[in-house]
């Protein structure tokens, strides 16, 4: 009895892990580049916010993907929408769209959100007013060194 209980268990974890892979394979086998995905409810990758540090002038957060091992990475870069009535509305930068640059850096998401990450945005949009707003941020999928899919992930916080 006492085996066939252990079995069970081996074969549940499996059978978990199995039906969890196949949910990020199907949430992030999109063919096209650029692709938005809506992370705000997946479990399985998207941004994690530290709503303590939501201010007008930054935040902290984190990209967490449940299997980080399978060639994601993503980079400094970001923008912020302002949600008006109904519509998600990019915001103006208070520098010119060609001054702006990123580092070249990757990072990988962490499973454990090991990777919190401080954006201060007041030299890109200046302080934001109180209201409804969400980051955007491109996360890539890698193999043998090559980009094969591009996706827009992003995440809602609040100004007050």
């Amino acid at each position: 009895m006492k085996n066939s209980i252990i079995k069970f268990k081996k074969l549940a974890a499996v059978l978990i892990a199995s039906f969890m892979l196949l949910q990020v394979m199907a949430c992030c086998s999109k063919q096209n580049t650029n692709s938005e995905l809506d992370t705000s409810t997946s479990p399985f990758i998207g941004i994690d916010i530290d709503e303590r540090t939501v201010s007008r002038s930054g935040l902290s957060y984190d990209v967490f993907c449940i299997l980080p091992f399978i060639g994601w990475s993503y980079g400094d870069d970001y923008t912020i929408e302002e949600l008006k009535g109904d519509k998600w509305t990019p915001l103006n930068t208070i520098v010119s769209p060609d001054s702006i640059f990123w580092a070249s850096v990757s990072y990988t998401p962490s499973l454990l959100r090991l990777n919190t990450q401080k954006i201060d945005w007041t030299w890109l949009y200046g302080e934001l007013n109180a209201g409804t707003y969400r980051i955007k941020k491109i996360i890539q999928k890698e193999w043998n060194g090559r980009i094969i899919h591009k996706y827009i992930i992003s995440e809602k916080f609040r100004v007050y």
